[in-house]
């Protein structure tokens, strides 16, 4: 986990890892052990394919901002965030200690990989935001969105792309995609088994 880089390794319940220096245009695959347990792409290892390089310079500066906070005011301990559009890719950030995230569209790329991302202020982004404790949110914004989200509260679901104040309603469907993963072998440490010692990979921001 990057919180464990010092050595000092906790539990965690959301875990988060960057993993870099990979060649562009190929393909890496892994799976991930966790206890006693290893998690699999439906009986096959998890496979990802780094995207090619893209000569042209991005078309937006644009960085999201917000806030997370609990039901009971408190900054949550662990928090996930993710942000995509239809047809774009996922980012994502691990919220910090005080509920605070910062996801930048720089590199934003289409969901192809093949080009970066163009959007316009009628664009509509979709956010998730996963909590330690099962707690889920869900918010819609559009490009012309200031930079600067209101505070989400886990547990409720916001659309901030209407014009006045948005009401939080329940947690729904979340709109995004996971890959299935299953238990399979024993193992005894968490770890990644592959890539190996060495090799590694890194989103496309």
């Amino acid at each position: 986990d990057e919180r464990d880089k010092e050595g000092s390794l906790k539990e965690h319940k959301i875990h988060y890892i960057t993993v870099k220096d990979l060649e562009p245009s190929t393909n890496y695959y892994f799976s991930i052990t966790s206890g006693s347990k290893e998690f699999l792409q439906k009986d096959e290892l998890f496979i990802v394919k780094t995207a090619s390089v893209i000569q042209t310079p991005s078309p937006s500066e644009k960085i999201i901002k917000g806030k997370i906070i609990l039901p009971s005011g408190e900054n949550p301990t662990e928090t996930a965030v993710y942000i995509t559009s239809d047809n774009a890719q996922t980012f994502s950030d691990l919220a910090k200690g005080d509920g605070s995230y910062s996801i930048s569209l720089q590199s934003l790329r289409n969901a192809d990989l093949n080009s970066y991302f163009t959007f316009s202020d009628e664009t509509v982004f979709r956010l998730l935001v996963l909590g330690a404790d099962s707690l889920t949110s869900n918010a819609r914004f559009n490009g012309s969105e200031s930079e600067e989200l209101p505070a989400i509260t886990l547990g409720n679901d916001y659309d901030f792309t209407q014009s006045s104040l948005p009401t939080a309603s329940s947690s729904a469907s979340t709109g995004f995609s996971y890959l299935a993963s299953q238990e399979s072998t024993p193992g005894k440490n968490p770890q990644i088994n592959i890539p190996k010692s060495n090799q590694t990979f890194i989103d496309s921001q």
